[in-house]
């Protein structure tokens, strides 16, 4: 007698036979698992789920706390743990930190969920305007969530914060702590330019290049196209050098630290007056050096001609 064998058909969320069907015309899911990785680190994709998995650790219940702090373990010496980030989900607090970080560039105050993560630079850059905020609050409540974040913060960043101040008290910086001094929105003075300049700074990172490691100012300044002001782009390196320098000697520093701040500021606004007065048409005569480009490159050239 020939034995009968019972085949199992699973279906889809439609009636569809798996065995039987084409590539592709299951309406359905079909989940799969990072597994366990080999000795070299490398996982392949499985259909099991994992079974050493732990609960989320964020829901409901911490939902209700106006911070969500994230831990990690610290190879710092001076603690056994660090925090990796915070997530700010009280309202009152968005709103105070609205005011405190406002026109900070890759902030939005106002999200569901407000994360900062180490090294918490806006934080930093704002720590004057987060202690005054704290101090001029008039809601009880809305002071009660400003005190408990700023608490948190200056336990997190006292290190950083005294180490910012020390250094410019002795108007002296270290490479991997230039960040420290260079605000969003600060006014940047490059010293490799020949003639003085003030540009405004849009963001600071930590780059590679191929002449080293370099942080990157990325700035931008006025400038006239023939028809109309407008603003252009430019890129400032100070690159990784050792111990401490003086502010004043990196290639561009912050203008607010320059030793005749006043004087400068003065002869920037009459350059900057007298960049305007050239915009439109005009007719002039110059007789002097002129520059322009030969077989070997840059050439300089004597000239007595009229120009408009």
């Amino acid at each position: 007698m020939a034995r009968t064998q019972t085949v199992a058909v699973s279906r889809g969320t439609h009636g569809t036979q798996v065995s039987s069907a084409k590539t592709g015309m299951i309406s359905d899911v079909k989940n799969l698992y990072e597994g366990k990785p080999d000795s070299r680190g490398r996982s392949t994709w499985v259909d099991k789920y994992p079974d050493d998995l732990e609960e989320a650790a964020e829901n409901a219940d911490t939902a209700r706390y106006a911070l969500l702090i994230r831990n990690k373990k610290s190879y710092d010496g001076r603690k056994k743990i660090e925090i990796d980030s915070i997530v700010v989900q009280s309202p009152l607090l968005k709103k105070a930190l609205g005011h405190i970080l406002n026109d900070y560039p890759g902030v939005t105050t106002s999200l569901d969920r407000l994360t900062f993560k180490t090294p918490f630079k806006p934080l930093v850059h704002r720590w004057a305007r987060l202690v005054a905020a704290l101090e001029t609050e008039d809601d009880p409540e809305a002071k009660s969530h400003l005190d408990l974040f700023h608490r948190t913060m200056k336990e997190e960043l006292q290190d950083d914060l005294k180490v910012r101040d020390d250094y410019i008290l002795n108007k002296v910086i270290t490479w991997s702590t230039c960040w420290m001094i260079f605000e969003p929105g600060t006014l940047v003075f490059p010293m490799e330019d020949k003639e003085k300049c003030a540009l405004r700074l849009k963001s600071g990172s930590y780059i590679t290049t191929q002449c080293g490691n370099a942080f990157s100012l990325e700035c931008e300044y006025v400038d006239w196209d023939g028809e109309r002001f407008g603003l252009g782009s430019t890129r400032k390196l100070i690159y990784e050098f050792l111990g401490t320098t003086a502010i004043t000697k990196l290639t561009a520093f912050p203008l607010q630290y320059h030793g005749n701040l006043s004087e400068v500021k003065n002869e920037l606004i009459e350059r900057g007056r007298a960049f305007e007065g050239l915009s439109g048409y005009h007719y002039k005569h110059y007789k002097g050096v002129a520059m322009g480009y030969g077989a070997w490159g840059v050439i300089k050239y004597n000239v007595s001609t009229p120009i408009k």
